[in-house]
């Protein structure tokens, strides 16, 4: 369903009339990155994959061939001075709850500042229903 849900959404804003090709785009907490990331990496111009489960990394390469895939943790790598508006496309899709020390779409929230280019695209998934 979450692929559905991204395809509809890159469809809406192609039609819409943004530049997604143009767009550096960033996966938060990519995972194995085959539930809405294949959907829009061939969309856009480049892509980061972050992950800190190094379990998913050869899933990630195989998924998200081209990808540039850090396994690490996203809060650190969002610090690096090489992402500081790095980005016009961001995505964060959040686990049913807390994810190790972090609750994903509140506390990433300051980092977007550091993260998006001059302006850009957020995606957040929010599950309605997560029980």
């Amino acid at each position: 369903m979450r692929g559905e849900a991204m395809k509809l959404t890159c469809d809406r804003l192609e039609q819409m009339g943004e530049p997604l090709g143009e767009y550096r785009a960033l996966e938060f907490f990519a995972r194995a990155g085959d539930w809405q990331t294949t959907v829009y990496a061939s969309k856009v111009k480049s892509l980061s994959a972050w992950e800190i489960a190094p379990d998913y990394e050869m899933d990630l390469k195989r998924n998200l061939p081209g990808a540039e895939i850090r396994i690490e943790d996203s809060y650190k790598l969002a610090q690096e001075k090489c992402y500081q508006n790095a980005f016009e496309f961001i995505v964060f899709d959040n686990p049913q709850s807390v994810f190790g020390d972090y609750c994903e779409h509140f506390e990433a929230l300051p980092l977007l500042l550091q993260l998006m280019a001059k302006q850009g695209l957020v995606i957040f998934n929010i599950n309605r229903r997560p029980f």
